[in-house]
Protein backbone atom coordinates (compact mmCIF):
# COMPACT_ATOMS: atom_id res chain seq x y z
CA UNK A 1 0.00 0.00 0.00
CA UNK A 2 1.12 3.62 -0.38
CA UNK A 3 3.17 5.02 2.48
CA UNK A 4 0.72 7.91 2.75
CA UNK A 5 -2.86 8.08 1.59
CA UNK A 6 -6.25 7.32 3.09
CA UNK A 7 -8.16 4.14 3.81
CA UNK A 8 -11.70 3.84 2.51
CA UNK A 9 -14.43 4.07 5.16
CA UNK A 10 -18.13 3.32 4.73
CA UNK A 11 -20.85 3.43 7.36
CA UNK A 12 -23.97 1.49 8.29
CA UNK A 13 -26.38 3.23 10.66
CA UNK A 14 -29.27 1.30 12.16
CA UNK A 15 -32.55 3.13 12.69
CA UNK A 16 -36.31 2.83 12.32
CA UNK A 17 -37.98 1.81 9.09
CA UNK A 18 -39.15 4.89 7.11
CA UNK A 19 -42.81 5.06 6.10
CA UNK A 20 -43.72 6.70 2.78
CA UNK A 21 -40.39 8.51 2.66
CA UNK A 22 -40.64 9.86 6.21
CA UNK A 23 -38.01 9.05 8.84
CA UNK A 24 -39.08 6.95 11.82
CA UNK A 25 -38.81 8.27 15.38
CA UNK A 26 -38.57 4.74 16.84
CA UNK A 27 -35.63 3.95 19.09
CA UNK A 28 -35.80 0.14 19.11
CA UNK A 29 -36.98 -2.89 17.15
CA UNK A 30 -40.75 -3.43 17.33
CA UNK A 31 -40.44 -7.19 16.76
CA UNK A 32 -37.84 -9.93 16.42
CA UNK A 33 -35.89 -10.04 13.17
CA UNK A 34 -32.63 -11.11 11.55
CA UNK A 35 -30.27 -8.68 9.86
CA UNK A 36 -27.89 -9.87 7.15
CA UNK A 37 -24.75 -7.80 6.53
CA UNK A 38 -22.59 -8.74 3.55
CA UNK A 39 -19.31 -7.18 2.42
CA UNK A 40 -18.44 -8.24 -1.12
CA UNK A 41 -20.36 -11.48 -0.51
CA UNK A 42 -18.91 -12.31 2.93
CA UNK A 43 -20.84 -11.55 6.04
CA UNK A 44 -23.08 -12.52 8.92
CA UNK A 45 -26.68 -13.07 9.99
CA UNK A 46 -27.44 -11.51 13.36
CA UNK A 47 -30.58 -12.04 15.42
CA UNK A 48 -32.59 -9.05 16.65
CA UNK A 49 -34.87 -9.24 19.68
CA UNK A 50 -37.96 -7.09 20.10
CA UNK A 51 -36.85 -4.06 22.09
CA UNK A 52 -33.22 -4.12 20.92
CA UNK A 53 -32.07 -0.54 20.48
CA UNK A 54 -30.28 0.58 17.34
CA UNK A 55 -27.04 0.81 19.35
CA UNK A 56 -27.46 -2.78 20.61
CA UNK A 57 -28.01 -4.02 17.06
CA UNK A 58 -24.89 -2.18 15.86
CA UNK A 59 -22.82 -3.65 18.70
CA UNK A 60 -24.04 -7.18 17.95
CA UNK A 61 -23.31 -6.82 14.22
CA UNK A 62 -19.78 -5.57 14.96
CA UNK A 63 -19.13 -8.55 17.25
CA UNK A 64 -20.29 -10.98 14.56
CA UNK A 65 -18.19 -9.33 11.84
CA UNK A 66 -15.14 -9.32 14.12
CA UNK A 67 -15.41 -13.11 14.36
CA UNK A 68 -14.87 -13.56 10.58
CA UNK A 69 -11.33 -14.64 9.72
CA UNK A 70 -9.45 -12.24 7.46
CA UNK A 71 -12.35 -9.86 6.94
CA UNK A 72 -11.25 -7.23 4.43
CA UNK A 73 -12.14 -4.36 6.79
CA UNK A 74 -11.77 -3.41 10.42
CA UNK A 75 -15.07 -2.70 12.14
CA UNK A 76 -15.76 0.14 14.56
CA UNK A 77 -18.95 1.10 16.35
CA UNK A 78 -20.28 4.40 17.69
CA UNK A 79 -23.80 4.33 19.09
CA UNK A 80 -25.98 3.03 16.20
CA UNK A 81 -23.32 3.30 13.49
CA UNK A 82 -20.73 0.74 12.47
CA UNK A 83 -17.76 1.87 10.41
CA UNK A 84 -16.04 -0.40 7.88
CA UNK A 85 -12.45 0.72 7.32
CA UNK A 86 -10.39 -0.92 4.58
CA UNK A 87 -7.23 -2.65 5.74
CA UNK A 88 -5.31 -1.10 2.84
CA UNK A 89 -4.81 2.57 2.24
CA UNK A 90 -5.17 3.46 -1.42
CA UNK A 91 -7.26 4.60 -4.34
CA UNK A 92 -9.66 1.68 -4.70
CA UNK A 93 -13.18 0.59 -3.78
CA UNK A 94 -13.39 -2.27 -1.30
CA UNK A 95 -16.59 -3.64 -2.82
CA UNK A 96 -20.33 -3.74 -2.38
CA UNK A 97 -22.21 -3.72 0.92
CA UNK A 98 -25.59 -5.36 1.41
CA UNK A 99 -27.83 -4.96 4.46
CA UNK A 100 -31.12 -6.89 4.49
CA UNK A 101 -33.75 -7.65 7.12
CA UNK A 102 -35.61 -10.97 7.07
CA UNK A 103 -38.89 -9.26 8.00
CA UNK A 104 -38.50 -6.77 5.12
CA UNK A 105 -39.30 -3.85 7.40
CA UNK A 106 -42.07 -5.44 9.47
CA UNK A 107 -39.89 -5.31 12.60
CA UNK A 108 -39.43 -1.58 12.20
CA UNK A 109 -35.68 -1.94 11.55
CA UNK A 110 -33.72 -0.30 8.73
CA UNK A 111 -30.16 0.71 7.88
CA UNK A 112 -28.80 3.80 6.16
CA UNK A 113 -25.58 4.43 4.25
CA UNK A 114 -25.36 8.23 4.34
CA UNK A 115 -27.07 11.51 3.55
CA UNK A 116 -27.51 14.19 0.91
CA UNK A 117 -27.93 17.73 2.23
CA UNK A 118 -29.55 20.35 -0.01
CA UNK A 119 -28.77 23.97 0.82
CA UNK A 120 -30.03 27.32 -0.53
CA UNK A 121 -32.69 28.10 -3.11
CA UNK A 122 -32.05 27.20 -6.75
CA UNK A 123 -30.69 30.12 -8.76
CA UNK A 124 -31.68 28.58 -12.07
CA UNK A 125 -33.62 25.76 -13.69
CA UNK A 126 -31.73 22.50 -14.06
CA UNK A 127 -31.28 19.00 -12.67
CA UNK A 128 -29.78 16.95 -9.88
CA UNK A 129 -28.53 13.63 -11.21
CA UNK A 130 -27.97 10.96 -8.57
CA UNK A 131 -25.50 8.28 -9.62
CA UNK A 132 -25.68 4.84 -7.98
CA UNK A 133 -23.03 2.78 -9.72
CA UNK A 134 -24.46 1.81 -13.11
CA UNK A 135 -27.86 3.34 -12.25
CA UNK A 136 -28.82 7.01 -12.15
CA UNK A 137 -31.88 9.11 -11.36
CA UNK A 138 -32.57 12.64 -12.60
CA UNK A 139 -34.50 15.17 -10.50
CA UNK A 140 -35.82 18.33 -12.16
CA UNK A 141 -35.27 21.60 -10.30
CA UNK A 142 -37.03 24.89 -11.08
CA UNK A 143 -35.47 28.28 -10.43
CA UNK A 144 -36.43 29.45 -6.96
CA UNK A 145 -37.05 25.95 -5.56
CA UNK A 146 -36.15 25.91 -1.86
CA UNK A 147 -33.80 23.30 -0.42
CA UNK A 148 -36.79 21.53 1.09
CA UNK A 149 -38.49 21.32 -2.31
CA UNK A 150 -35.45 19.76 -3.98
CA UNK A 151 -34.89 17.43 -1.03
CA UNK A 152 -38.50 16.24 -1.22
CA UNK A 153 -38.13 15.68 -4.97
CA UNK A 154 -35.00 13.56 -4.40
CA UNK A 155 -36.86 11.42 -1.85
CA UNK A 156 -39.82 10.96 -4.17
CA UNK A 157 -37.61 10.05 -7.13
CA UNK A 158 -35.47 7.49 -5.29
CA UNK A 159 -38.58 5.80 -3.88
CA UNK A 160 -40.45 5.79 -7.20
CA UNK A 161 -38.62 2.93 -8.92
CA UNK A 162 -36.40 -0.11 -8.34
CA UNK A 163 -33.24 1.82 -7.51
CA UNK A 164 -30.49 0.20 -5.39
CA UNK A 165 -31.04 2.78 -2.63
CA UNK A 166 -34.10 4.46 -1.13
CA UNK A 167 -34.55 7.72 0.76
CA UNK A 168 -36.41 9.43 3.58
CA UNK A 169 -36.56 12.83 5.28
CA UNK A 170 -38.05 14.27 8.49
CA UNK A 171 -41.83 14.75 8.65
CA UNK A 172 -41.06 18.48 8.41
CA UNK A 173 -38.61 18.53 5.46
CA UNK A 174 -35.27 20.16 6.21
CA UNK A 175 -33.33 19.60 2.99
CA UNK A 176 -31.49 16.63 4.54
CA UNK A 177 -32.16 13.32 2.78
CA UNK A 178 -31.15 10.06 4.45
CA UNK A 179 -30.18 7.23 2.08
CA UNK A 180 -31.15 3.66 2.98
CA UNK A 181 -30.09 0.20 1.87
CA UNK A 182 -32.64 -1.82 -0.09
CA UNK A 183 -33.26 -5.44 0.93
CA UNK A 184 -31.30 -7.82 -1.29
CA UNK A 185 -29.57 -5.03 -3.25
CA UNK A 186 -25.78 -4.78 -2.86
CA UNK A 187 -24.49 -1.23 -3.33
CA UNK A 188 -21.12 0.48 -3.24
CA UNK A 189 -21.85 3.46 -0.95
CA UNK A 190 -19.02 5.54 -2.42
CA UNK A 191 -20.51 5.11 -5.90
CA UNK A 192 -23.51 7.16 -4.75
CA UNK A 193 -23.12 10.83 -5.67
CA UNK A 194 -25.07 13.83 -6.91
CA UNK A 195 -24.24 16.23 -9.75
CA UNK A 196 -26.05 19.56 -10.03
CA UNK A 197 -26.47 21.28 -13.40
CA UNK A 198 -27.98 24.71 -13.99
CA UNK A 199 -29.02 25.37 -10.38
CA UNK A 200 -26.44 27.91 -9.27
CA UNK A 201 -26.40 28.79 -5.55
CA UNK A 202 -28.22 25.59 -4.61
CA UNK A 203 -25.88 22.78 -3.55
CA UNK A 204 -26.28 19.10 -2.73
CA UNK A 205 -23.59 17.76 -0.40
CA UNK A 206 -23.11 13.99 -0.33
CA UNK A 207 -21.94 12.23 2.82
CA UNK A 208 -21.50 8.52 2.06
CA UNK A 209 -18.16 7.73 3.69
CA UNK A 210 -14.50 8.42 2.94
CA UNK A 211 -12.97 7.48 -0.41
CA UNK A 212 -9.60 5.74 -0.41
CA UNK A 213 -6.70 7.83 -1.67
CA UNK A 214 -3.07 7.28 -2.65
CA UNK A 215 -1.22 4.91 -4.96
CA UNK A 216 1.79 2.68 -4.20
CA UNK A 217 5.36 3.08 -5.38
CA UNK A 218 6.03 -0.12 -7.32
CA UNK A 219 9.69 0.22 -8.32
CA UNK A 220 11.20 -1.78 -5.45
CA UNK A 221 8.31 -4.23 -5.19
CA UNK A 222 8.46 -5.21 -8.87
CA UNK A 223 12.27 -5.41 -8.77
CA UNK A 224 12.04 -7.80 -5.81
CA UNK A 225 9.46 -9.94 -7.60
CA UNK A 226 11.61 -10.09 -10.72
CA UNK A 227 14.67 -11.17 -8.69
CA UNK A 228 12.80 -13.82 -6.72
CA UNK A 229 13.23 -17.47 -7.62
CA UNK A 230 9.70 -18.10 -6.43
CA UNK A 231 6.97 -17.94 -9.06
CA UNK A 232 3.95 -15.96 -7.90
CA UNK A 233 1.35 -17.05 -10.45
CA UNK A 234 -1.39 -14.60 -9.46
CA UNK A 235 -0.95 -10.93 -8.63
CA UNK A 236 -3.99 -9.24 -7.08
CA UNK A 237 -3.55 -5.44 -6.90
CA UNK A 238 -5.93 -3.13 -5.08
CA UNK A 239 -5.42 0.00 -7.19
CA UNK A 240 -6.83 1.07 -10.56
CA UNK A 241 -4.60 3.96 -11.64
CA UNK A 242 -3.26 3.92 -15.22
CA UNK A 243 0.44 4.44 -14.51
CA UNK A 244 0.60 1.73 -11.82
CA UNK A 245 -1.39 -0.72 -13.97
CA UNK A 246 0.94 -0.03 -16.91
CA UNK A 247 4.01 -0.69 -14.74
CA UNK A 248 2.52 -3.98 -13.55
CA UNK A 249 1.62 -5.05 -17.09
CA UNK A 250 5.16 -4.31 -18.29
CA UNK A 251 6.52 -6.42 -15.42
CA UNK A 252 4.23 -9.39 -16.15
CA UNK A 253 5.01 -9.30 -19.88
CA UNK A 254 8.75 -9.30 -19.17
CA UNK A 255 8.37 -12.22 -16.76
CA UNK A 256 6.46 -14.16 -19.43
CA UNK A 257 9.25 -13.77 -22.01
CA UNK A 258 11.85 -16.41 -22.81
CA UNK A 259 13.72 -17.71 -20.84
CA UNK A 260 11.78 -16.72 -17.69
CA UNK A 261 8.28 -17.98 -18.61
CA UNK A 262 6.71 -17.39 -15.18
CA UNK A 263 3.19 -17.33 -16.62
CA UNK A 264 1.76 -14.80 -14.21
CA UNK A 265 -1.75 -13.36 -14.39
CA UNK A 266 -3.25 -10.25 -12.79
CA UNK A 267 -6.71 -10.17 -11.19
CA UNK A 268 -8.49 -7.02 -10.02
CA UNK A 269 -10.99 -8.43 -7.48
CA UNK A 270 -11.91 -5.07 -5.95
CA UNK A 271 -13.10 -3.75 -9.31
CA UNK A 272 -15.53 -6.54 -10.24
Amino acid sequence: EPSGGTAQVVNITFSGEPVAGVLSTATAAAAADTVSVRLRGRGVNVGIKAGDTWAQIATNVKAALDAIDNLQVTVGVSTATITLTSRHKGLFDDGAVEVSFASRGASGCAASLGTMVVANAAGGTGTVVIAMGSKSASVAVTSGDAATVTGSAIVAKLNSDAYPIRAAQPSSPSGTVTLFFVNGRPVRPLSVSSTETGITTQTVTDSVGTAGAGVPTLTSALANLAASADVFKVISPFWSTTSECSALITHVEAEAAIPVLKGQIVIFPALT
